[in-house]
């Protein structure tokens, strides 16, 4: 018995879940697939997944973020085992449901990360930088997310026992981009729980463009200034955040940001080029993560 649990904003799914359907059919399984969209305005044919056995397509009245979307579909789900995915991936092999059952079979308490895979063919220019970002901080193998289980807390393809959550759940204070895997994650390690990360990867097909990837930065790098006011996310949580207590310790946040201030147009002017460096961002995050302390 199988949940398979995707979210859902502006993206055509139906392919997916065409897939997902076809492989729990062959596997025999009883299983039921629930699609959440955020409210978004486009659904392409998504209605149609409506039209495939034990799916279900269930669009949101309003925007709830995607911490409360994840809560929904978990809270919604009629099984047990669940498979939770993004709409914007696909499995790489066709073993993918019965990879994570294999496993979760086994390890009833752990919570499964199947990771990450990017298409090798380079992208457009404009969506350089989000590719590359991704083959080099979320494309890692099993074996090197194993050394730090909690290090990559990536939910776009992860599998578990919902009963054993325990109480854990997405952070739904958290109605910003970004960080909602993140602090899921340490609530999990503070609770003791086991990640076990497999080689069971999905591909990350859309990629947004190096502009639009900019500003979901800037706007996680928010989503983070607020966590840590909140006290939901300790100082010492994240590089970042460290790096930020380092400049704050050493009253250096003032010279840092005007630096960044003076150098900022030519570090996204490389951003959204056509060999966009990995180590700018990292600055370009710290940046902006100390803008939003100075100016709070």
């Amino acid at each position: 018995m199988l949940s398979i649990l995707i979210l859902s904003y502006d993206y055509d799914l139906y392919s997916l879940v065409r897939k997902l359907q076809s492989d729990c059919c062959s596997l025999g399984l009883e299983f039921e697939i629930l699609c959440s969209d955020d409210n978004s305005k486009n659904h392409f044919r998504n209605r149609t997944i409506e039209d495939l056995d034990n799916c279900h397509y269930i669009t949101q009245s309003a925007n709830i973020g995607r911490s409360r979307t994840r809560n929904f579909l978990i809270n919604s789900a009629t099984y047990d085992t669940v498979i939770m995915i993004d709409s914007d991936t696909y499995p790489v092999t066709d073993n993918f449901i019965a990879n994570y059952l294999s496993i979760i079979s086994k390890n009833e308490k752990a919570i499964i990360s199947g990771g990450l895979k990017y298409k090798n063919e380079k992208p457009r220019e404009t969506e350089l930088l989000r590719w590359v970002y991704g083959q080099a901080r979320e494309a890692i193998p099993a074996k090197t997310r194993q050394l730090k289980p909690y290090k990559y807390t990536l939910c776009s393809n992860i599998c578990f026992n919902k009963k054993h959550l325990n109480g854990i759940g997405f952070p739904e204070t958290v109605r910003g981009y970004g960080y909602e895997d993140f602090v899921f994650f340490r609530q999990l390690e503070k609770a003791n729980r086991e990640i076990i990360h497999l080689d069971n990867a999905v591909f990350h097909l859309k990629l947004d463009t190096s502009a639009e990837f900019l500003d979901k930065t800037v706007l996680g790098m928010q989503t983070l200034k607020q966590l840590l006011d909140e006290g939901v996310v300790d100082s010492q949580a994240t590089l970042l955040s460290s790096s930020q207590l380092m400049l704050q310790k050493l009253h250096f946040q003032k010279i840092f940001h005007y630096l960044f201030k003076k150098y900022e147009p030519r570090i996204k002017a490389n951003l959204i080029s056509s060999n966009p460096k990995i180590n700018l961002l990292d600055i370009y995050k710290l940046g902006k993560l100390n803008e939003f302390n100075i100016k709070h």
